[in-house]
């Protein structure tokens, strides 16, 4: 092997965490322990639900949680 040549990493990173924001997180969470088999870990008072198979855990956003606030290239809600 030339030396200037570099190796190809033997090993990719892991996803760890996933969050989705949607509009009816109770539904989504039961669609995702039914065709995934995940696991409920907790039900936040914010709407927010935890969910794992035991490597990657999902957490799903009710529409709206912490939208108060503009992000960048967003325009303003109260704008008008």
């Amino acid at each position: 092997m030339a030396l200037n040549q570099r190796e190809a990493p033997t090993e990719m990173g892991k996803i760890r965490h996933i969050a989705i924001r949607c509009e009816d997180t109770d539904k989504t969470a039961q669609w995702l322990k039914d065709a995934l088999e995940l696991q409920i870990v907790q039900r936040r008072g914010s709407g927010a639900i935890d969910l794992t198979d035991g490597d990657v855990n999902i957490t799903l956003l009710p529409v709206g949680l912490g939208q108060a606030h503009t992000l960048p290239g967003q325009a303003s809600s109260t704008s008008a």
